[in-house]
């Protein structure tokens, strides 16, 4: 079977995260735009780089965890609309949608105001959702 997104290489989750040409465009972006720069093409090695970087509650990591969710969801259901409905949208259009649910995840995140906050929230365009913080404040009478 030949993959629907490029229709020119056997059908596999190998080819189609990353190394098809349809979703190779629309990683390359994502990439760029969540300053996973180094982060691989081939789906074993970013894998394997995943497995190597921190899991924590910092906004690069939850930031690397909701793109490549979101990229692998959406070009599986790519994919499947084109198996089975017919139904084609071209990878920029695919891109548009998969950086709205993105920022819309980040927008709902409660988060703990940063510099880091600050340049993930110019870079998606969105308002973070900043926690308020905890004053103590002392009354001398």
């Amino acid at each position: 079977m030949q993959c629907s997104l490029c229709e020119g290489s056997p059908d596999s989750i190998k080819h189609l995260f990353f190394e098809c040409s349809y979703a190779e465009k629309i990683w390359s972006e994502l990439r760029k735009k969540s300053q996973l720069v180094d982060m691989p093409y081939e789906w074993e090695a970013i894998l394997h780089k995943m497995v190597s970087l921190p899991c924590n509650n910092s906004i690069s990591s939850v930031v690397r965890r909701i793109v490549i969710a979101a990229s692998v969801y959406f070009i599986w259901m790519e994919r499947n609309k084109r198996l089975f409905t017919r139904e084609k949208r071209n990878p920029n259009e695919l891109l548009k949608t998969i950086i709205e649910h993105v920022r819309l995840k980040l927008a709902s995140l409660k988060v703990k105001s940063s510099v880091q906050i600050y340049k993930v929230s110019k870079e998606w365009q969105i308002q973070m959702n900043v926690r308020r913080q905890d004053y103590m404040y002392l009354f001398w009478f």
